[in-house]
């Protein structure tokens, strides 16, 4: 049989905060840079063989890309935030339900059910 370990439930909630930390710049510097090669590939099969070009092009794509990146970014970090948040609330739901769990275990607990019927 399984057996509750609060242990891995804080292990898991440290670790989603890392990953929620992580995706907040991750995925801006990921985009900005497949933005600034998408930008620079639009200059140069667009003809625009200009140095001056390539970087315009690739300064939009670079800003394009950060933009779209912190959206993705905040949002898979509120994702795994809130996904945290609720292991937290069960490994605190369990701390606080213990105590009365191992009291309903102890020879003297009689439901209340049953007392009332005697």
């Amino acid at each position: 049989m399984f057996e509750y370990n609060p242990v891995f439930l804080e292990r898991h909630v440290r670790r989603l905060y890392r990953k929620s930390r992580r995706s907040l710049i991750t995925p801006p510097l990921l985009l900005a840079v497949i933005g600034a090669v998408i930008g620079a590939g639009f200059a140069y099969y667009g003809k625009m063989y200009l140095v001056k070009d390539l970087v315009v092009y690739g300064v939009v794509g670079v800003v394009i890309g950060l933009m779209v990146g912190i959206l993705a970014g905040l949002s898979a970090s509120a994702r795994l935030r809130e996904e945290a948040q609720l292991a937290l609330a069960i490994l605190r739901i369990e701390q606080n339900t213990r105590p009365v769990a191992e009291e309903m275990d102890t020879p003297d607990f009689i439901p209340l059910d049953t007392a009332q019927a005697a």
